[in-house]
């Protein structure tokens, strides 16, 4: 008797690196790729303007424009220039 063998599902990562090469993240996208909730991200947009993802507006979306790799290193530079640990 032949029995056929299905392939079994491709592994899923959990936190598959952002590609280099996009050029905007929704916020949910960007928040994933950061390890952060999304309602994290509004908040840094509404309490440290500064030391938030810079972004565009288009319509009623906002659209990150900053890879999050550098993102988290504008981040830590400026934590280190305010004497805070990373």
């Amino acid at each position: 008797m032949d029995t056929v063998h299905a392939t079994p599902p491709p592994l899923r990562v959990a936190h598959q690196p952002a590609p280099a090469n996009k050029a905007g993240y929704s916020v949910v996208a960007f928040a994933k790729a950061i390890d952060l909730s999304r309602e994290c991200i509004y908040a840094l947009w509404a309490r440290s303007p500064d030391m938030a993802p810079r972004f565009v507006r288009l319509g009623r979306r906002r659209i990150i424009t900053e890879h999050p790799t550098d993102y988290l290193r504008r981040v830590e530079a400026a934590q280190r220039v305010n004497g805070r640990s990373a």
